[in-house]
């Protein structure tokens, strides 16, 4: 590690070097032939067509809701019925850490004061690290709160009986008289007809769940997952409480009663008489159509496919017996009377958790009533289930861990950052009339007759330290409008005036496959559309989602266009890849059949809004599979393939800081605990020196499962000269910094 500071100086040190878009690049050589002269173009060609319009018709923002508050770990937000003023929040808790709570805070944009509407003492609420997916999961009003002042609680605590020390408990609990908050010394278990309590030991410390809401008629329904069990046998178990949505009847007192056209009401034979469906896996948050009365879910998935479940009585979903509507392999499928999922979607560039949300019925945005709008928790994605198609579009990336959604007395829905402790509204974006251009020789950023090609306004670029993309070929193309200027900042990275396109165009073999345009609109926000090549290979059309295709033998995935910002952060600056030093390098210009220093080229037509300076002062980032010394190397490599988002406010889980600016020592890795779990790997740390077979860094990057896989977008095979290096920089170190 000594020599990364013998071979840093402050000029390169500065660099923030990065993709060019969320997906990762082939390893194209900047230095192709041609003529050498001192510019590739002698001109700046007028771009008067590939220019990003307004922001289109029908999209979403997330707007800061009562930006003064923060909270720990919040899991879920509602409103007690028929009172609008006022907001809870539930707090996870963390064993060692915050204990959970219920806050409740005025209803105002501006409110800066929260208060304890119940707290438990520090970890008398397990959350089971490290999976920490117990904790207060479930909170709900009674319908008649407002005169009886009860409430459910839904948490995990201790228990000696248990494997893991935890149980799932069910429990009622009423309000102070006179006091906003929930008064412990009359909380209790629920207790059934025969007088058996609603709590039961975990097998495990995962798929708690414990989601609870009322129906119209007064019913509450409480959810469980199948508690983590690997045998999956409680998937299709109809006597315990695990993998079922229950249906009970609450009364004025802790004895709950058994609604009379409940499925299994009247059985004898020992199934669970409280069980409304069954065969979930974890069903992570539903809700009721206020308007229809529907119940809607979603269930979180295991190796493949987030589905969305319509939920009725007597349902059996199918965990373990199918994955969404797949065969597991594990049990013999099909099976009659199994329920297929409404919806469903693949893993894939990060999408890995369904949070169950809403059906849209509030006033402030048109387009999305009666929409099922959901979240994914590992990618942030906001997304939208059409109900008559069943299709999926993508409507915004949250830039964060999405831990539910919550819908306000007025029909409007929030989404809730777990990390960070935030809250936001779903608001309409401001845009134009339009939708964006359905083909891509319609956008004005391709020659028309031939959208192979790129329109006459536009300029080719590439990058010294390009991505891997599953043995993609890529070009770059750049267009801002005319007499606007691209300004250098202070680090290297560029900022780029309204209106400016930035295109890339995907191949694999001699076959276009995708191509993506990464627009900053006239409000200044950049978003993401991707247009897939047709067969013929005559023209491209806008996905509206995210889509995995077999090419070839490959299978390859599209990105949706709220995957983009997913990489794009704001934290990077958006443009990834358009910087000083990765542009300060020779490239081939086909038109006037010269090499020259793209820097100088892009000076020399007029780009910038300042001079560079001296080209040969600049720094110049260093190619992965060059032959520089391999600590700098394979630091240039994780900064280009992690440091998007592992950064300060990038979105990455965990202490690392990849960015090449930052010395090894400040970078957080060497022999830090992995934050996401060990891998199963006894001793694992996120890089141990001298031994890759024990760094999460390296592991994570010849993993196959998506779930485990780093990056975890758009790349589905294992980069093997990517491994190799970081595999050697890892067994050339001795000692951390």
């Amino acid at each position: 590690m000594h020599a990364l500071r013998r071979l840093t100086p402050a000029a390169i040190l500065l660099v923030a070097a990065g993709a060019t878009d969320c997906s990762s690049s082939s390893s194209s050589s900047p230095d192709a032939g041609g003529l050498p002269g001192p510019f590739g173009l002698d001109a700046r060609p007028s771009n008067t067509t590939c220019l990003a319009p307004d922001r289109p018709a029908g999209t979403i923002k997330l707007t800061r809701a009562f930006p003064d508050l923060d909270f720990e770990l919040p899991l879920f937000m509602v409103q007690a019925p028929g009172d609008a003023s006022k907001w809870y929040v539930v707090e996870q808790g963390l064993d060692g850490g915050p204990a959970a709570s219920i806050q409740v805070f005025d209803n105002r944009q501006d409110v800066a004061a929260k208060k304890d509407f119940i707290r438990f003492e520090p970890n008398e609420v397990t959350s089971g690290l490290p999976s920490n997916e117990g904790g207060l999961l479930g909170f709900a009003f009674d319908p008649n709160y407002a005169i009886n002042r009860t409430a459910y609680l839904s948490y995990t605590t201790h228990s000696a009986s248990s494997p893991v020390d935890m149980k799932s408990v069910v429990r009622r609990i009423k309000r102070k008289e006179n006091v906003n908050e929930l008064d412990r010394t009359t909380e209790r278990t629920l207790v059934s007809p025969e007088g058996k309590p609603l709590d039961f030991d975990a097998p495990a410390i995962e798929h708690k769940n414990s989601a609870m809401v009322f129906d119209k008629q007064g019913y509450l329904y409480i959810g469980f997952g199948d508690g983590g069990e690997e045998s999956g046998e409680k998937g299709q178990d109809t006597k315990g409480f695990f993998s079922k949505i229950l249906r009970i009847k609450p009364t004025d007192t802790e004895q709950y009663l058994i609604p009379d056209d409940n499925p299994w009401a009247h059985n004898t034979n020992g199934d669970l008489k409280e069980m409304w469906a069954r065969g979930f896996r974890n069903p992570w948050r539903f809700s009721f159509d206020r308007e229809t009365g529907v119940l809607w879910a979603g269930d979180v998935g295991d190796d493949t496919y987030e589905e969305i479940d319509k939920i009725e009585g007597g349902g059996n979903y199918g965990w373990r017996i199918k994955e969404g509507s797949h065969c597991t392999g594990r049990y013999p499928c099909p099976q009659p009377g199994l329920v297929d999922p409404y919806a469903e979607y693949k893993h894939g560039n990060g999408d890995r958790g369904i949070i169950g949300g809403y059906v849209y019925r509030g006033k402030n945005i048109p387009f999305l009533v009666g929409s099922y709008v959901f979240a994914d928790l590992s990618s942030g994605r906001i997304s939208r289930m059409n109900m008559e198609t069943r299709a999926i579009e993508d409507l915004a990336m949250a830039g964060f861990n999405v831990s539910s959604l919550a819908e306000g007395a007025d029909g409007e829905l929030y989404v809730i950052d777990y990390l960070h402790g935030q809250l936001f509204r779903i608001d309409a974006a401001p845009g134009g009339s339009q939708p964006f251009p359905q083909t891509l020789s319609a956008t004005g950023c391709v020659n028309a007759s031939n959208p192979k090609e790129p329109a006459a306004g536009l300029v080719p670029f590439d990058v010294n330290a390009p991505l891997w993309s599953d043995g993609a070929s890529k070009k770059r193309w750049l267009a801002i409008p005319d007499g606007s200027k691209i300004t250098v900042q202070q680090d290297g990275d560029w900022d780029f005036p309204n209106g400016t396109v930035l295109m890339k165009q995907f191949a694999l073999g001699d076959k276009l496959v995708e191509t993506r345009l990464f627009v900053r609109h006239q409000d200044g926000d950049w978003a993401g559309y991707t247009y897939e090549w047709n067969d013929t290979q005559s023209d491209a059309t806008l996905l509206p989602a995210i889509k995995t295709k077999t090419v070839g033998t490959q299978e390859w995935t599209i990105p949706g266009r709220t995957h983009c910002l997913q990489c794009h952060t704001a934290a990077a600056g958006r443009s990834l890849g358009l910087e000083n030093a990765q542009l300060n390098g020779d490239m081939f210009y086909p038109s006037t059949q010269r090499t020259a220093n793209q820097l100088a080229t892009l000076e020399h037509i007029g780009m910038f809004a300042a001079p560079l300076g001296e080209m040969a002062s600049l720094p110049r980032y260093p190619r992965p599979d060059g032959t520089e010394n391999i600590e700098l190397r394979a630091r240039a490599y994780l900064h280009i393939n992690c440091s998007h988002c592992h950064r300060p406010e990038g979105g990455g889980v965990g202490p690392m800081d990849f960015r090449f600016s930052q010395t090894a020592g400040a970078a957080g890795f060497c022999n830090a605990e992995p934050f996401s779990g060990d891998l199963d790997i006894r001793g694992a740390k996120l890089l141990i020196p001298g031994d890759p077979s024990k760094s999460i860094v390296s592991l994570r990057m010849h993993a196959t499962d998506l779930g485990i896989r780093m990056p975890p977008l758009a790349t589905q095979v294992v980069h093997t000269e990517g491994t190799k290096l970081i595999d050697g920089w890892i067994t050339s170190m001795s000692t951390c910094p």
